[in-house]
């Protein structure tokens, strides 16, 4: 038994070394990593021998405790309920006919050691060259999650959204942000703590390959919904996520077995940017999205064990260096040094016990036991273990100050995703997981009220609820029925991982859009879907928005429909739903049955996007039509036919005589074998790689320059239909094309990508001065450039703002906030974009805004309002006659006060390119708060080094972010990583608050 638990169990009092440093027979975590490939063997006569030796050796030596691999690729080395045997063991998914659990945990608890399970959690499967085994007892996770060519949900996927499956190590990994996922990790570790009397449970790989995963469909969703509470990025919004996971985790062990300690992992250098000079390698939380550290400061690690894979004669960051940092770190928590036994031998060994001994470390793991050789042990011994030692005991558990709530969400019994739990004193936002659970630690000793609101679905709250130091309280928390007062953020389309999530969609969120036409915006009905709706007066129906979700899981689905009623409503607003079948419009009577669901009927939908388009299409012109939300509501597996069930109170009465715009992706499966975007005529130099088909239409020819009833000037819109644009093809003809569905107006012109000497300019007169933000519309394609150039002309010159045309399509995307003056302006695109791809030239929009540009700057002149050492280039620039330049003898480049205060939003944008610098170093863009620079965002030097790259990112006025804005804002881009002989090049930066 371990002094740990000895310790919870009987409550006896234990002493604690207060002062001076940790001498060899204080208490001290002395453990062996050892993996699932050193002991396994299909004879279990062989295997048994070999998990005796290891625990005989490791006791006879010093050690007090092993970490012991059971968990590998999402297969197990133990009888599971969720996942197949190894392979190791003699065949995947064959019983060996033994448990190898009990018997190493016996062989280790026998010998007075102690036994911490060894996970590894993010990755399902190893080798590209073969899939497992399919059939087998339990099913193979890869099969249920992870298959190409069915449920594929926790595939990581690249910033396109296309599944990436073998990523790092050649592991197929699993998306963090994916709530099934997170579950069946929690499972699995449930069943090992419920069923097997371990001391610990130790995770690996517990991470993401690179910071470019996962932009996976449910991942997207929930971070654009009601998965994101606190409104975080990609990255901080991805780590967050193994956060919340490992949370769960923790509350569920603590509940059960309090005396488990749960450790990871980590990668041995956190955070790279803390070592000035170091180049190199990489770190955990930039390059992993791995916040090991903070998992220590919220509670939901007892320990770590990072990989410290340096020696202490390495240049800085050295063992020495690292080591030190994570016990900076700790925040009362344990840290036991991770070294490599393979890379290193003593004395070099033996030097990284004692320095983590002197620093004040808990404890030391070599990697791996069957790297260290019998010499090697027997100094382990002699020198540094000659003395018995116990594992630390943790204070938290034995003396705890705080508790911990836990429980379910749920509606009926039907358990709730990504409802927003809080409780009284707190204001952090915790989710609930795929099975409703929810978990929140390091509660005060108190009485609380416990709260859950799911959008669409109701609240509900607990009071009363009382929490002990060192208790853990189960709440449960049912959620009504009907209309609630709804976080600010709906849920899109996030699967419970048994029934898939409601998919609702208000008027405020990224799904919703408008078309065509001056959708108004109104507060005042009390009936309203959240915090606001639209309203437009009947007319012709070229008027449109479009609410646009994510299908997760094929299947029937309930579509309803949200409006504020009244006398002055629409009596038939056209709702079009396009489901798997085709289409079909439904004419709503907006005077009654406000402020609730209404039922438009029950379709057949595929996997993928789901669209309901409205229109102002209206008998009675003197009426206005409501645009607020929509839902979809599973309603069960696909039947035989996809006949629509309508509801009779809003049966079907019209069919389109003409396809709606924006038809979506998913109308049908069927291929109709005709060629996509052949053009209409021909030529002799045809581009070679012409746009293919992906959704979304919307009107041609929108009015433009016609001053609103404000007197703020409307959107200016120019199509390449219209009579500002014009295209110019000196290399290369620009031919027209219709069939692409998500399109701006009846057509859209493309070239293949070039030298840059084809041009289409859209040229429009401003009608009054002031601040514009500009949005270009494209058709997205696998084969569009990542790169494409605009050329923005305004009032301070002229920026080249590059887009991905990849994806996105079919919407307005923001290219930036400018100054113009009143008169002619117009935006340029040049075909100088990724060879052989089809760039495509469609429409251009000016809106006005009340954002203000804060810096602008092409470094034209001298480093006005700049901190810096930084140089200049003359050689490399954007778009003007220079650029400032950083080397390794230069180090910040630092902007003036900013005020952005009062704002909603910051935005900064920049171009960069490198030369000479080692591909996978990076550029550090930095914030102030007020007190120091924080927010740190990584950009990473991308190849070739002849191309200069673009970035941008926006921070919102929410949670944490919330200190950027601010009198004295400032923004800093780091040198620190340059070394001799390269060169970083930063031009034309941006920054603008909404």
């Amino acid at each position: 038994m371990s002094q740990q638990k000895r310790t919870i169990i009987t409550l006896a009092v234990l002493a604690l070394t207060l002062l001076g440093s940790i001498s060899a027979s204080a208490a001290e975590f002395r453990g062996m990593w050892v993996t699932r490939f050193e002991w396994p063997n299909s004879n279990q006569t062989t295997a048994k021998a070999k998990i005796d030796t290891i625990m005989t050796n490791l006791k006879d030596h010093g050690f007090n405790a092993v970490l012991f691999q059971m968990r590998g690729q999402g297969d197990v080395l133990y009888p599971s309920p969720y996942e197949p045997w190894s392979a190791l063991l003699g065949g995947l998914g064959q019983n060996p006919g033994w448990d190898p659990m009990q018997y190493a945990i016996n062989s280790a608890h026998s010998r007075g050691l102690e036994f911490h399970v060894y996970i590894n959690t993010h990755v399902v499967w190893s080798s590209s060259s073969q899939t497992p085994p399919a059939h087998t007892t339990p099913e193979h996770p890869y099969w249920l999650y992870y298959n190409p060519s069915g449920n594929h949900d926790w595939t990581i996927c690249d910033s396109a959204g296309t599944p990436v499956y073998y990523s790092s190590d050649n592991y197929c990994w699993c998306a963090p942000g994916v709530p099934s996922f997170q579950e069946w990790i929690r499972k699995v570790t449930m069943h090992v703590v419920n069923t097997y009397d371990v001391d610990g449970i130790h995770y690996d790989r517990i991470r993401v390959p690179a910071n470019t995963y996962s932009y996976d469909p449910i991942s997207n969703a929930r971070r654009a919904g009601s998965g994101n509470p606190h409104s975080l990025d990609f990255k901080n919004w991805t780590r967050d996520q193994i956060t919340r996971m490992l949370t769960d985790i923790y509350g569920s062990v603590m509940e059960v077995k309090p005396w488990v300690t749960m450790s990871c992992s980590p990668f041995g250098i956190y955070d790279r940017s803390r070592f000035a000079g170091y180049s190199g390698f990489t770190d955990g939380y930039d390059r992993w999205l791995q916040e090991s550290q903070h998992w220590l400061e919220v509670g939901c690690m007892d320990a770590v064990v990072p990989m410290i894979y340096w020696d202490i004669p390495d240049p800085a960051p050295n063992f020495d260096i690292l080591v030190q940092d994570w016990i900076d770190y700790r925040y009362g928590r344990h840290v036991y040094a991770g070294a490599s036994a393979a890379n290193y031998t003593f004395p070099e060994l033996g030097n990284e016990i004692t320095q983590t001994r002197t620093r004040g470390g808990q404890g030391f793991v070599p990697f791996s036991y069957g790297s260290v050789d019998a010499g090697e042990f027997d100094t382990f011994l002699n020198s540094y273990y000659s003395q018995s030692a116990d594992t630390p005991s943790m204070s938290w558990k034995t003396n705890p100050t705080t508790g911990i709530i836990i429980g379910q969400v749920k509606n009926g019994s039907n358990p709730v995703t990504d409802a927003w739990v809080t409780r009284t004193g707190s204001s952090y936002v915790t989710l609930s997981a795929a099975d409703g659970q929810y978990t929140i630690l390091n509660v005060p000793p108190g009485t609380y009220t416990v709260s859950a609101s799911k959008s669409g679905v109701g609240d509900g709250s607990v009071s009363g609820v009382s929490v002990t130091a060192g208790g853990v309280t189960r709440i449960d928390i049912a959620l009504g029925v009907g209309p609630t007062s709804t976080p600010t953020q709906t849920p899109t389309a996030t699967p419970t991982g048994q029934t898939p999530a409601d998919i609702i969609i208000d008027n405020s969120n990224a799904g919703f859009s408008i078309l065509a036409g001056s959708w108004s915006t109104g507060t005042s009905a009390t009936d309203k879907y959240g915090a606001d709706y639209r309203y437009n007066t009947c007319g012709t129906g070229a008027d449109q928005v479009r609410w646009q979700g994510s299908i997760v899981t094929a299947g029937n689905y309930s579509v309803y429909c949200w409006y504020p009623q009244g006398t002055n409503r629409a009596t038939d607003a056209p709702y079009t739903v396009y489901h798997a079948g085709g289409s079909q419009t439904f004419d709503v009577n907006q005077q009654a049955g406000g402020g609730q669901w209404n039922l438009l009927g029950t379709f057949a939908f595929n996997a993928g996007t789901c669209t309901i388009v409205l229109t102002d299409d209206g008998i009675d012109t003197s009426k206005v039509v409501m645009a607020d939300a929509v839902r979809w509501a599973w309603s069960g597996p696909s039947g035989p036919t996809d006949t629509p069930t309508t509801a009779a109170t809003n049966t079907p009465t019209r069919t389109p005589t003409s396809t709606p715009t924006n038809t979506p992706t998913v109308l049908t499966n069927t291929p109709t074998n005709t060629p996509t975007n052949t053009p209409t005529f021909t030529r002799t130099n045809t581009p070679t790689n012409t746009p293919t088909n992906t959704p979304s239409n919307t009107p041609s020819n929108t009015p433009t320059n016609t001053p609103t009833s404000a007197g703020t000037p409307a959107d200016i819109i120019v199509d390449n239909s219209d009579t500002g644009y014009s295209s110019v093809g000196v290399d290369s003809s620009w031919l027209t094309a219709s069939s692409a569905t998500d399109k701006y107006g009846a057509d859209y012109q493309y070239n293949t990508c070039g030298a840059g000497n084809d041009t289409a300019t859209w040229q429009t007169s401003i009608p009054a001065s002031g601040n514009y933000e500009v949005f270009v519309w494209y058709s997205a394609g696998s084969n569009r450039p990542k790169n494409a150039p605009y050329t923005v002309n305004y009032a301070g010159g002229s920026r080249m703002m590059r887009v991905n045309q990849e994806v996105n399509g079919g919407m307005w995307n923001s290219i930036g906030v400018f100054n113009f003056s009143t008169g002619s302006t117009s935006v340029v695109m040049t075909d100088a974009a990724d060879s052989g791809e089809a760039i495509i030239a469609d429409a251009v929009k000016w809106s006005w805004s009340t954002a203000t540009i804060l810096i602008d700057d092409n470094f034209t002149n001298a480093y006005t309002g700049w901190s810096t050492d930084w140089g200049t280039s003359t050689s490399y620039y954007v778009s003007s006659a220079r650029a400032a330049m950083c080397n390794s003898t230069q180090n910040d480049l630092i902007s003036g006060d900013l005020n952005t205060t009062g704002r909603s939003s910051i935005t900064i944008s920049f171009h960069y390119r490198d030369v000479g610098i080692d591909d996978g170093d990076d550029i550090f863009l930095q914030l102030y708060n007020g007190s120091s620079y924080a927010n740190k965002f990584e950009v990473g030097i991308t190849s070739p080094e002849s191309t200069w790259h673009y970035y941008t990112t926006t921070i919102n006025n929410s949670g944490g972010d919330a200190a950027y804005f601010r009198s004295n804002f400032r923004v800093k881009f780091e040198g620190t990583s340059i070394d001799s002989g390269e060169y970083l090049y930063i031009d034309d930066v941006r920054v603008t608050a909404k």
